[in-house]
């Protein structure tokens, strides 16, 4: 429910206003006397605290005759705090939180509001041809949930390529893995890599298909106006769903997504649609969101289940 009512929330980034304070060890300083400054502690004591907290090599005897154990371990506490490595763990994990909700908050615009279901047994050549006759043209597939599973790579992106109609359009290309290599197919069938071919100047001209292990590691410039199909597969987790989104760069200005699931992922989006105050039938981005936490939820159970075992 929290994450729900944040969702239309302005988030800005904690990265940003770090970097426009003083620097590290200054507000390091500041969080020290604001600690001490919260006690209430001898106006004579408090120059004594501020030295042992700020200074990691400061030894703790001459302490012991002047505060009680328990005090003693609240300094110790503070001081490991405020040493930069847990700091910035602190502000790099915050920096993800807010920048996860600005991935989300930039996935509920109008122009993402695309859902399409599958057929049950649907194969790889039934996807890509749904995909080639779609509305608007697609230009990127991120198969997070790995629904093109009767061909590798290079086969889905030649069938891909063969089914586009704009045979005139010699200078198209498609991009795909082999492994961990970035690899270009052009109209004539030949494949080299990305990175020497012309494609690479010219991502204007190029399709791409990106297996879900490549939709979460990859950063391609995608030309103004690309839209991409994301595929949902049986509990998949936020972080997951978040990283797949991250790869279209200008979610909130000219990229834009819809969204492609297995029949029995759409059955479940629909029962858990049941149980919302909206009931009709119609499939949003807010009933694919409340599926991706439903499934974090259960996934973080599991896993403390794991590990208390």
């Amino acid at each position: 429910m929290f994450v729900m009512n944040r969702l239309n929330q302005k988030v800005q980034n904690p990265q940003f206003r770090l970097q426009s304070h003083e620097p590290f060890p200054l507000l390091c300083q500041q969080i020290a006397n604001n600690r001490i400054n919260s006690r209430n502690y001898r106006y004579i004591d408090k120059p004594i605290i501020f030295s042992f907290i700020s200074e990691p090599q400061s030894p703790v005897e001459h302490l012991l005759d002047k505060f009680p154990p328990i005090g003693i371990q609240l300094f110790l506490i503070v001081r490991g705090s405020l040493s930069t490595e847990v700091l910035l763990v602190a502000f790099k994990k915050r920096y993800r939180v807010n920048y996860d909700a600005i991935v989300v908050n930039n996935l509920l615009k109008n122009e993402n509001e695309n859902y399409q279901f599958l057929l049950i047994n649907v194969t790889s050549e039934n996807i890509l041809k749904q995909i080639v006759d779609y509305k608007e043209t697609i230009h990127v597939i991120l198969d997070v949930g790995a629904l093109f599973i009767d061909g590798t790579n290079r086969d889905i992106a030649i069938q891909w390529l063969n089914l586009l109609s704009d045979k005139n359009a010699i200078d198209l290309y498609v991009v795909y893995f082999d492994s961990d290599s970035i690899v270009v197919c052009d109209r004539q069938l030949y494949h080299y890599p990305f990175v020497t071919s012309p494609a690479s100047e010219r991502l204007d001209r190029c399709i791409f298909y990106l297996y879900k292990i490549h939709a979460r590691r990859t950063d391609f410039k995608f030309s103004m106006g690309f839209k991409a199909a994301v595929t949902l597969e049986n509990g998949l987790t936020k972080d997951r769903f978040i990283q797949a989104g991250m790869r279209m760069r200008k979610l909130r200005n000219s990229h834009s997504l819809t969204f492609w699931s297995s029949y029995e992922v759409h059955e479940q989006i629909k029962t858990l649609k049941t149980k919302s105050p909206n009931k009709n039938d119609f499939i949003k981005l807010i009933d694919i969101l409340r599926w991706v936490y439903k499934n974090t939820q259960q996934s973080t159970w599991e896993g403390l289940h794991h590990w208390a075992i």
